[in-house]
């Protein structure tokens, strides 16, 4: 797997507890591995919320409605270019 290099500054105290919890030369893969953790959370939070959503029958039937509004204005602005 291809890498990128990382810059991130962190406060002093946090890096010496970092390095004496994680090892030295095991900070990078501690890193990656907590950052895939929290984007695969927030993943799985937003796939909750559009299943949620997507039983959502009244909004649903309004974004139906909105959806043919914007048709209508469409067709009326076509009609008016065309004239």
């Amino acid at each position: 797997m291809e890498k990128q290099v990382l810059s991130v500054k962190l406060d002093i105290n946090l890096y010496w507890q970092l390095k004496s919890e994680v090892g030295r030369g095991k900070i990078s893969r501690f890193v990656e591995n907590l950052i895939a953790q929290e984007l695969n959370k927030q993943d799985q939070v937003l796939a909750r919320e559009y299943q949620v959503a997507a039983q959502d029958k009244k909004r649903w039937k309004e974004a139906r409605e909105w959806e043919k509004a914007q048709m209508i204005d469409w067709n009326k602005q076509d009609d008016g270019e065309n004239n």
